[in-house]
């Protein structure tokens, strides 16, 4: 239970408030990147590569979003070192037809967060590679949305999966695939 104002000490209050402002000083630093970023690609100068960890050993999984949980990860899972991204792209649900690579922020994805992923391109920083899942015969993007946005959008002709070992097997058999090591 949060304590109420008052219980706070004064070294609690000043660690509170230095930590409200490290915060708001971050995220003034990446919407500042991302204007950037907008700006670069309003005028068509925005050339990236796209980066994937491809090594499971440098996979922090803590850095994943809450889609995927330790229930799903409990027998682990592999990477797909390179798929045909439009192969991918056939064998996705509806929502595939967000990613044409025609523009790079789309309505229905947060352009804060494909700024991210931009910068952190930008900058030489691996990305942890999109995790799909399967969904009435088609897959689906659990986490990694923007990442895959930008992929297309760079004209990415081959993409990592990241694939939880529950759905190995599905994914496989609907992407036509076989894990190679």
């Amino acid at each position: 239970m949060a304590k109420k104002f008052e219980e706070y000490t004064s070294e609690e209050l000043e660690n509170l408030w230095e930590s409200h402002q490290q915060n708001l000083n971050l995220i003034k630093i990446d919407n500042e990147k991302c204007e950037q970023v907008k700006k670069l690609y309003k005028n068509k100068k925005l050339n990236v590569i796209p980066l994937w960890h491809l090594d499971k050993t440098q996979i922090d999984l803590k850095l994943q979003r809450d889609n995927l949980n330790d229930e799903i990860l409990e027998d682990g899972y592999e990477i797909y070192n390179s798929v045909n991204i439009e192969l991918l792209l056939s064998k996705m649900d509806a929502n595939g037809t967000i990613y044409t690579g025609k523009q790079l922020f789309h309505r229905a994805l947060s352009k804060a967060n494909i700024c991210k992923v931009i910068n952190h391109w930008l900058e030489g920083t691996k990305l942890i590679p999109p995790s799909l899942m399967p969904l009435n015969g088609k897959i689906n993007p659990v986490d990694g949305k923007h990442r895959l946005q930008a992929a297309v959008y760079f004209k990415a002709k081959e993409i990592p999966i990241f694939v939880p070992n529950i759905w190995k097997e599905e994914i496989e058999k609907i992407l036509e695939i076989k894990l190679v090591k």
